[in-house]
């Protein structure tokens, strides 16, 4: 007997979900004669997990960690001796679940996940039915919007001193100076961080050309305590160089756009989460460090809205909340509402999505390769802001 099984979420063809969000939807399940059935129901469960080793093969320690996050099971037909008749073509069952607000986002990692299941069971008097598993995207919402410091400007510098060798003799040449400047700290996946780059050279070397690399850090938890960091590089590019004692600055634009990734995480109690940042290195070519400079990148799932960040420039600031309630903002506390996202959030979480520019939903960047062939999906912008294109003059000052 072939039994057919599916499970739709409420206008979410893309089954992604957010923190504190109801979740509504139908079981269907086509059977192709008249069945006796003890039971069905779904079990909603989601799970973190990383592992690795550390030290040398032979004595090397195996770290794990594992941290449940959902576990809630849904009856769709109560268990029973007696059990109950469904009959031959479709059955439709609807459901709802209400999401906590602290569940974390979906992520897919080398040494560790965090991944949502919806699985439907069948418990049938008459032959073993396997279960549906349906695996699903949670994201855990951060509005751009919610602070002064993700959409206000990122200014870094670094200086570099060479040293002359001649014989037994040595002194220090004139310097080299790289500035780089972001317009803001926020972006989502899809929009393009627009990085200024100015570069003074009045030392004895050339730079060969400036590399500015996006990398992502992913952080796992062993329920030890341990903590492993790896990173990688998302994107890379590279601008023109600059030769030695050039008078004047070499200027230059780097564009770089963000793609679909996993939202900044700052709690440190989950099992995975991801910070990001920008490399900027300036390549001279010698034995000596190349001079370098970090600066940080807030990814969110809401971007920065042109009101305020005309605000933010001309210093009209409100009083925003600290990175705590941010963690916080993302349990309910207002009826949900639809949006023409075609997914319901908290309106406290997320602003309501323009009509003419909602977000899609597309799969995550693959950065390492699983056996599980789902994908988280994460909201994807195609928005173009004021900031994005802006000339700074005397910025470096």
């Amino acid at each position: 007997m072939s039994v057919v099984q599916s499970i739709d979420f409420e206008e979410n063809r893309f089954k992604v979900c957010y923190s504190g969000q109801l979740l509504q939807g139908q079981a269907k399940i086509f059977f192709p004669v008249d069945t006796h059935v003890k039971a069905v129901y779904i079990k909603f469960s989601g799970k973190g997990f990383c592992k690795w080793y550390n030290g040398r093969r032979r004595t090397s320690e195996r770290l794990t960690g594992s941290k449940t996050y959902l576990k809630e099971t849904i009856y769709l037909i109560s268990r029973s001796n007696a059990g109950t008749v469904l009959p031959a073509g479709d059955n439709n069952f609807p459901f709802s679940i209400q999401l906590s607000g602290k569940l974390p986002t979906s992520f897919e990692g080398t040494y560790g996940y965090i991944r949502y299941v919806a699985s439907l069971y069948i418990e049938s008097s008459v032959q073993k039915i396997e279960p549906l598993r349906e695996s699903f995207t949670v994201i855990w919402p951060l509005n751009l919007n919610s602070q002064i410091s993700f959409r206000m400007p990122v200014k870094r510098r670094v200086c570099a001193n060479f040293n002359q060798f001649c014989f037994f003799f040595c002194w220090k040449t004139s310097n080299l100076q790289v500035y780089g400047r972001l317009p803001v700290s926020g972006y989502c996946p899809g929009q393009t961080m627009n990085l200024k780059l100015d570069v003074i050279n009045q030392s004895d070397k050339d730079v060969l050309h400036v590399l500015v690399q996006f990398v992502k850090e992913a952080i796992y938890r062993s329920n030890s305590g341990v903590v492993k960091c790896e990173r990688v590089v998302v994107a890379e590019r590279r601008s023109e160089g600059c030769r030695a004692n050039r008078i004047g600055i070499r200027s230059a634009k780097v564009n770089i756009v963000v793609p679909s990734l996993p939202a900044t995480n700052f709690s440190t109690e989950n099992i995975c989460r991801c910070n990001y940042f920008l490399r900027v290195t300036a390549i001279t070519g010698f034995c000596h460090q190349n001079p370098q400079f970090t600066m940080p990148i807030i990814i969110g799932t809401y971007p920065i809205t042109d009101e305020l960040y005309s605000a933010s420039v001309s210093g009209v600031i409100t009083e925003q909340p600290s990175r705590s309630d941010v963690a916080e903002s993302s349990v309910p506390r207002t009826p949900l509402r639809r949006y023409p996202s075609n997914i319901s959030v908290n309106s406290t979480d997320l602003p309501p999505y323009p009509d003419a520019d909602p977000p899609t939903y597309e799969e995550a960047m693959r950065t390492v390769t699983t056996n599980d062939d789902f994908v988280p999906k994460y909201p994807t912008y195609k928005r173009g802001t004021k900031y994005a294109n802006q000339d700074f003059n005397n910025w470096r000052d």
